[in-house]
């Protein structure tokens, strides 16, 4: 009995002995720096992630003022009032999982990932402004975005919805009937330096168009097959779509090139 008593005990002192030392050994330094370099290490250096205001606390939770995600020494998107906590979601099956929450402007994002690559994340009502890699491109691009992100190893992928999308920019004016789509859905994946647009449903008050190609760094091979309701175009829309015709009521507009800022 008095064996039993005392590997009970052991038992109990082990996980208590590892709070103790999380607590009183790890210097937060060097958790913050190990995380860093991990991102780095991961995005095969055109991946960069800064911490702001890190801190840990008791059951090993992570906090952060901010996290800043960054491609091509460009930031990519910002991520305020950061947590993660470990989840026993998946403990039944042996796995390490963290759960994180946080905000990309007043959007909300949670998540749950199995250590040490692979997890899910979803975002929710976040608008499209407070998205630095898309606010960059300058193409006065709004709207509240949700989506589903699956991790991967070094890929993720992710299908989204914009239901309010608003294009008003006249730099788009070369693209036929871009100012008059009001809602996106669909899916893409990342992949290194490569993002692979498979298949992007855009809808308005004009007709329907679907985006399908790829952008390796900065340089977009894509294509706009649009398909509009010819009634309601004015005269200025139908010589536009007219370049781009391959049957009727069918037209197919390349979009090849650098995208500025991205």
């Amino acid at each position: 009995m008095n064996r039993m008593i005392k590997l009970l005990s052991l038992i109990i002192c082990i996980p208590v002995f590892v709070l103790l030392v999380w607590v009183f050994a790890v210097p937060p330094e060097l958790i913050k720096e190990k995380i860093e370099k991990a991102v780095l290490q991961s995005g095969n250096g055109t991946t960069t992630l800064s911490i702001e205001g890190f801190s840990k606390g008791l059951l090993f939770t992570i906090e952060a003022q901010a996290l800043n995600l960054n491609l091509n020494n460009l930031q990519a998107v910002q991520i305020t009032d950061f947590s993660a906590s470990p989840s026993l979601e998946l403990i039944h099956e042996g796995k390490l999982s963290l759960a994180v929450n946080g905000l990309i402007g007043s959007g909300r994002l949670e998540g749950n990932f199995q250590l040490p690559s692979d997890g899910n994340m979803k975002i929710k009502q976040v608008q499209l402004k407070d998205i630095a890699i898309v606010s960059r491109l300058g193409f006065g691009i709004n709207g509240t975005v949700s989506a589903d992100i699956d991790f991967s190893g070094n890929t993720a992928k992710a299908i989204f919805e914009v239901p309010d999308l608003a294009l008003n920019d006249p730099s788009l004016d070369f693209i036929p009937l871009i100012n008059t789509f009001n809602s996106m859905q669909g899916s893409l994946s990342i992949a290194n330096e490569t993002i692979s647009i498979e298949s992007v449903s855009i809808e308005g008050e004009k007709g329907f168009a679907r985006l399908k190609g790829m952008i390796h760094r900065n340089q977009a091979d894509m294509q706009l097959q649009v398909m509009p309701e010819t009634d309601k175009l004015n005269a200025m829309e139908s010589m536009i779509l007219g370049k781009y015709i391959k049957s009727p009521g069918y037209y197919v507009v390349p979009l090849k090139g650098p995208i500025p800022g991205f």
